[in-house]
């Protein structure tokens, strides 16, 4: 009978001193959300978007948690996080993350999809290469993140450099009849140019 009462003593130290640890606080099944818009709130696709789960690691650009491409609609969503506060940045001759606008704030909340914008800047510029092989001059207006025009001469090309990234309406107006403007929407994107021909 001693032998049983120092037995029991035993198993019972043993079961509460096992490392049964159901902390649900610290289980990583938060999923994060993010869409990716620059500057002019278009949405941004085939972006490295890098996540960080300390702002140590965010401002030394190391130990990621995750990394992840945008898809067509700006969308990337990071899974099986822990409910912690992310940051998250881009390496890109383009964009730049907005430093008012980098972070969840506060830590995920687990057990739940937590969507968040962001908005890139646009650091990057494009052009438009305008070709004229027509015998009249043309006026190019552009309209968009950056506006302008141009007289284009005849038979002739020109090249407008410098212009920031989006979303742009050209109009190209003859000089001499009364045809009707030609509207052309276009795209300029980072280190790239857009044709525009007029014939």
């Amino acid at each position: 009978m001693k032998h049983l009462k120092l037995i029991l003593p035993l198993v019972f130290i043993l079961f509460s001193c096992s490392n049964d640890s159901d902390d649900s606080d610290q289980e990583a099944n938060a999923t994060l959300e993010l869409n990716v818009f620059d500057s002019n709130n278009e949405q941004l696709s085939n972006v490295a978007v890098f996540l960080y789960d300390n702002l140590a690691d965010y401002n030394n650009a190391t130990n990621p948690v995750g990394e992840l491409n945008t898809d067509f609609n700006g969308k990337v969503v990071f899974e099986n996080l822990a409910p912690v506060t992310y940051y998250w940045s881009i390496n890109s001759a383009c964009y730049a993350t907005d430093v008012t606008n980098f972070s969840t704030v506060n830590p995920l909340i687990n057990n739940s999809i937590n969507s968040f914008s962001t908005n890139l800047l646009n650091i990057g510029s494009g052009s438009i290469q305008v070709v004229n092989g027509s015998a009249y001059d043309y006026t190019v207006s552009y309209v968009g993140p950056e506006n302008g025009s141009t007289i284009v001469g005849a038979n002739s090309s020109l090249s407008i450099d410098n212009l920031e990234i989006g979303s742009y309406i050209l109009t190209c107006t003859n000089n001499i009849s009364s045809s009707i403007p030609l509207v052309v929407p276009a795209r300029i994107n980072c280190g790239q140019y857009t044709l525009l021909s007029i014939n």
